[in-house]
């Protein structure tokens, strides 16, 4: 009876607060995210935000989105640089550096892989000096690899009676929890102004009034630079792929926006979480709102490649001689990994999709396929700004130092000028390390002389139940890396299954990639100036 008269009384209070709430609305207890900023901005000494001071050569890392498989990809491949050491160097080395994270200017994230560049960037100091077996490496892989969602959605949410209250009576939601949880787990507190100046950190959401990228960053963005030309005085002016809103441009302190508040914008997926709020203290003519609401950063770019060109880009030294961009591209997408059939034919599922999940999962499938499309947009972006990507091209080591001997009228985003005229010892090169390029059927042909007597490569597999070697990858890993989840909740296997792919990845492919191009490279030294005069400042086209 007590046990009755108790759950009656639970159930009279939960009804009389719901329609207390629907009637009243919430309590609201929740401000968007930022403080303004008052005065201008020094261009010279832009406080609170820092300049970004690019070395001769430029390497940089690209985190794509894809949820846990995206977080956990994107450290165990940075934990793999590590265990290289200096073999994987671009350039000569300056007996200083470990290893190739050493030589890393800027990283770019979306979603998922922005818990994994934030906590990186925050220690990278740490991480970087570690060996790859360290305390620090593994605990920095455990964190990418928490249930987040059963956190989150379960255990902080629905075993906790405070939780609920806070839900039904005010305007706390599952956005909230989940950057709060994020900020506990991670980062302790940290603003972007305790990230280091180097490597600059770029965390890519989107803004969903404005329909353009969102960039969070401490370093300090020219939002008006890629802008189309013309695109003074009009209001809401159609926006291009090379476009973006930041910090800067809406005068907020980079101070008052946590790292959590940063990486949990750039992974809402639409439907599982909410918008994150920030202030607009800035201009309304060209992007409106008294407030931002940012979303996962995947719905604009969700390779991270288009801002780390534009910014790479803007602050190259125009006055830069043999100076080299190689960008690395870590992939956790799955989108035609296997091209025999759509996805719903390789899973299985297109007989009866149609009837099935029409509520939720149609739903994000549609947005997965989008966003797949933007992704397709972006490479062909990337194709137009005269950047060498090493998996478009069979050649693509030919093309580094292919010179035409002439300028042409060309987009803020071409690095063709700087090129021809010699700013540039080599074109850019992005060297993409995606689950698509380990299961492709000719991985292991080209790599297997440098995955030869491998003893962690022996164990990796064996952890994953292969027993006959490297020969077979795609049979054994195409419909395995297919199904690892994107919505944090990663199981013992598909750690296994990711750190094997990331060993292949760095110790293969990375790897040869590199040797490639430091053999270019050193060639293109040594080669004579162009005679080639063109303008390479992008700031005057």
């Amino acid at each position: 009876m007590r046990l009755r008269s108790y759950l009656a009384a639970v159930a009279v209070g939960l009804v009389i607060v719901g329609a207390a709430r629907a009637y009243f609305g919430p309590v609201h207890t929740g401000v968007p995210v930022g403080r303004c900023l008052r005065g201008d901005i020094d261009l010279d000494d832009p406080k609170p935000f820092v300049k970004t001071d690019l070395p001769a050569t430029i390497v940089a890392i690209a985190a794509s989105g894809g949820g846990s498989r995206a977080a956990y990809l994107s450290a165990a491949v940075l934990r793999e640089i590590r265990r290289a050491g200096p073999d994987l160097l671009l350039g000569p080395a300056d007996g200083k550096a470990r290893s190739l994270l050493d030589q890393v200017a800027a990283i770019s994230s979306v979603s998922g892989g922005s818990l994994a560049a934030a906590y990186f960037t925050l220690n990278s100091e740490k991480l970087k000096a570690a060996d790859a077996g360290a305390r620090d490496w593994t605990t920095y892989l455990d964190d990418m690899a928490i249930e987040y969602r059963k956190r989150q959605w379960y255990g902080a949410a629905g075993l906790n009676p405070l939780a609920w209250a806070r839900s039904l009576t005010t305007d706390y939601n599952r956005g909230v929890l989940a950057r709060d949880d994020y900020d506990a787990t991670l980062f302790s507190g940290a603003t972007l102004t305790q990230l280091p100046a180097s490597p600059a950190l770029y965390i890519n959401a989107f803004d969903v009034a404005n329909h353009v990228r969102f960039v969070l960053s401490r370093s300090y963005i020219d939002t008006t630079f890629f802008q189309p030309t013309g695109w003074w005085g009009k209001l809401a002016a159609p926006q291009t792929l090379a476009s973006e809103n930041d910090l800067a441009f809406n005068r907020i302190d980079p101070s008052s926006v946590r790292l959590a508040d940063a990486v949990y914008a750039s992974s809402a997926f639409p439907m599982a979480y909410p918008n994150l709020p920030l202030k607009h203290c800035g201009s309304k003519i060209l992007f409106q709102g008294s407030q931002i609401f940012l979303a996962d950063g995947a719905l604009a770019d969700n390779s991270g490649l288009v801002t780390l060109l534009t910014e790479l880009r803007a602050d190259l030294d125009p006055d830069a001689k043999r100076s080299t961009v190689t960008i690395i591209a870590i992939d956790a997408s799955v989108d035609r990994i296997d091209a025999n059939g759509t996805k719903f034919q390789q899973t299985g599922i297109e007989d009866r999709y149609a009837w099935e999940g029409t509520v939720f999962h149609h739903a994000a499938e549609s947005i997965f396929g989008a966003v797949a499309l933007l992704q397709d947009l972006g490479w062909k972006f990337i194709e137009s700004s005269d950047t060498v990507t090493d998996q478009l091209s069979l050649n693509w080591s030919q093309e580094l130092t292919h010179r035409t001997g002439a300028c042409e009228p060309s987009s803020k985003t071409s690095w063709k000028n700087s090129f021809e005229s010699g700013a540039l010892a080599m074109r850019p090169l992005i060297i993409r390390l995606g689950l698509r390029d380990v299961v492709n059927p000719d991985f292991a042909s080209t790599y297997s002389d440098r995955l030869q007597n491998r003893p962690e490569l022996t164990a990796l597999l064996a952890e994953n139940g292969i027993d006959d070697g490297t020969s077979s990858l795609s049979r054994h890993l195409s419909k395995r890396l297919q199904n690892i989840p994107t919505d944090f909740m990663l199981t013992a296997a598909d750690r296994k299954l990711l750190d094997l792919t990331a060993f292949l990845l760095v110790h293969g492919k990375l790897a040869g990639d590199v040797a490639q191009w430091n053999t270019v490279r050193d060639i293109a030294i040594k080669t004579p100036m162009p005679t080639t005069t063109c303008n390479t400042s992008p700031r005057s086209h």
